[in-house]
């Protein structure tokens, strides 16, 4: 339930999809390889996933989770990001499509639990 400020109060998720130019994807997929290595380590993060889209390999899906707003924004702020941004951004073809709301449900590993729906 967000909270009242209107932000989510609990986990939140990012899911994007970024689109490379042709030619660079292995590139790509090298820079978000260690993008997720990176977020691995940061105390916030629940979960960083990539994926290569079968239909389109220059597409690559992003899905992050984090325990909350304020950890979702301090992951910019990590010597990973900064490091990856600038490099991903010259292989970008256009804008990357993202949105970020607030986790309801997920299954996965001990922390991802975190977010189960409370029993009643």
């Amino acid at each position: 339930m967000p909270g009242s400020d209107g932000a989510a109060a609990g986990p939140v998720a990012i899911v994007a999809t970024l689109t490379v130019l042709p030619g660079t994807e292995d590139e790509a997929a090298d820079i978000l390889r260690q993008l997720v290595a990176g977020a691995g380590t940061e105390p916030g993060a629940l979960a960083y996933t990539v994926v290569r889209l079968a239909a389109e390999s220059r597409q690559f899906l992003v899905y992050e989770q984090y325990v909350d707003e304020p950890a979702r924004l301090a992951h910019r702020e990590t010597e990973a990001f900064r490091a990856w941004q600038p490099k991903l951004a010259a292989l970008l073809d256009g804008r990357p499509h993202a949105s970020h709301g607030e986790v309801l449900a997920s299954t996965g590993d001990a922390r991802a639990a975190s977010v189960a729906p409370e029993s009643a």
